[in-house]
């Protein structure tokens, strides 16, 4: 028996034509989400505005302007092309010129009059007197920055179409365009209530730039990261071995033109060997190893050494002993020429302070003594490094030292002889010239105390 038979008796079941028929695969979604229609839900790529409608629905919310707005005057300015934002010119004071026009950005003092549409009942205004009647306004003009959003977005958009001098009336229709919630310093207005706005245009400033957006900040910040990656792989930077010989270098300038005693060029030498090892405190930090930090700070010592030697010439003492501390600092700390050449430093403070009160000058004997001996404690320091042996430099100016010291003690000797002889003059003998007053004054009160006394007492009978 075939295969195919079929018994007389057999049931015929048909087929679910669900089942048989071709599934319906949906097309994927758009790879962008749009916005749809508040209204109609159809979409597209730029048709919705920002009240959520179409371009389309959002005409058809709006009626179009009666005839007699349009013999008034009336004529929209609604940015999507509705007629939620309308505008009538009042009056024009000043002929029409490209320079009194209202841009974005202009800083412009105005007067307004704000009203409800509905009731025509002020809510805002800047004048105290609206047709005869008090407002309670102060006639101060305000001042406002168009574009910015420091008004209702209806009227900054009027105000980009009007010049000086213009007034105009301003019907906003939309929620949209007024307020989107409901304003707390203008309780009279609901939200979606129209309104109806008189504003003059009294001054027009210059333009201020715009503050950009987050979105031009980061491309700002990225455009100038890729212009650095650029300049640092077009201008690689210099290897630190060829910037400390390029600084070595200019030290060696710097001794020549010091040993021909032209002291500021060596300076100036000096400083460009600085220039060429400087190294920001973010990459010293991060990419430069203990090993390099040691090279550089041997060189900058020399050059903060050899720098102030030039300074002590030129009498600069004060920045010649920041340069003499440093020298000491980035060599470690027991260095022989840093504390020797500190130890000038202080000898040349010394010695100015000498030469003030040499020549009748204020200068100062504590301040003076402080110098002596800091200078006499780096004098100690070179001996203990040297293990007692010093040089004959560091021997010469320690004679120095002593010398000044001498002349220091027999100022301070004559300085405390006459603070003596001047408490004596002024405050010992001052004491006893009042007491000699008061002992005076003393006696002739008691003087004439007696003698007031004695009249008081009667006269004996013979």
């Amino acid at each position: 028996m075939s295969d195919n038979f079929i018994p007389p008796t057999a049931k015929i079941v048909h087929p679910d034509p669900e089942e048989t028929a071709p599934k319906y695969t949906p097309p994927p979604p758009p790879k962008f989400s749009l916005r749809k229609c508040l209204k109609c839900s159809g979409y597209g790529k730029g048709l919705i505005v920002h009240n959520g409608l179409c371009r389309s629905c959002n005409l058809s919310t709006f009626p179009p302007l009666t005839d007699t707005e349009l013999t008034d005057g009336w004529f929209s300015i609604s940015d999507i092309g509705d007629n939620s934002v309308l505008k009538k010119i009042v009056k024009l004071e000043e002929e029409y010129v490209p320079e009194n026009r209202v841009m974005v950005g202009s800083r412009i003092k105005i007067h307004h009059v704000s009203r409800l549409l509905s009731n025509n009942e002020i809510y805002s205004t800047s004048r105290s007197e609206v047709d005869g009647k008090l407002v309670g306004g102060t006639d101060d003009e305000e001042e406002i920055i168009v574009g910015r959003g420091n008004v209702i977005k209806g009227l900054d958009i009027a105000l980009l179409t009007m010049v000086l001098g213009e007034t105009s009336l301003i019907k906003i229709l939309s929620p949209s365009y007024s307020y989107l919630t409901n304003p707390s310093l203008t309780p009279k207005v609901k939200l979606g209530d129209s309104l109806l706005i008189e504003v003059k245009v009294t001054s027009c400033g210059d333009i201020l730039p715009r503050f950009p957006t987050k979105e031009e900040l980061e491309a700002t910040k990225q455009s100038r990261k890729k212009e650095a990656e650029q300049e640092l792989k077009e201008n690689p930077p210099v290897p630190y071995q060829e910037r400390r010989s390029i600084a070595l270098k200019e030290k060696d300038l710097g001794n020549v033109q010091f040993s021909l005693g032209n002291y500021k060029s060596a300076k100036s030498h000096y400083d460009n060997g600085f220039i060429n090892i400087f190294i920001h405190r973010d990459e010293w930090s991060h990419f430069v190893s203990d090993s390099e930090k040691e090279l550089f700070n041997e060189v900058k010592s020399v050059l903060h050494l050899n720098r102030c030697c030039c300074r002590l010439k030129m009498g600069e003492l004060d920045d010649a002993l920041w340069d003499a501390d440093k020298s000491i600092e980035f060599h470690g700390g027991d260095y022989v020429k840093g504390h020797f050449r500190r130890m000038q430093v202080y000898v040349g403070f010394l010695r100015r302070e000498l030469e003030k009160e040499k020549g009748g000058k204020y200068w100062d004997v504590e301040r003076a003594e402080g110098y002596a001996g800091r200078a006499r404690e780096d004098w100690r320091r070179c001996g203990e490094i040297l293990g007692g042996k010093v040089d004959g430099a560091i021997e010469k100016s320690y004679k120095v030292l002593e010398g000044l010291e001498n002349v220091l003690a027999k100022v301070r000797r004559k300085y405390e002889k006459d603070q003596k002889k001047l408490y004596k003059d002024k405050i010992v003998k001052g004491l006893d010239e009042n007491y000699r007053k008061l002992k005076i004054k003393k006696e002739r009160r008691k003087k004439k105390e007696d003698e007031d006394e004695d009249e008081d007492m009667p006269e004996l009978e013979d």
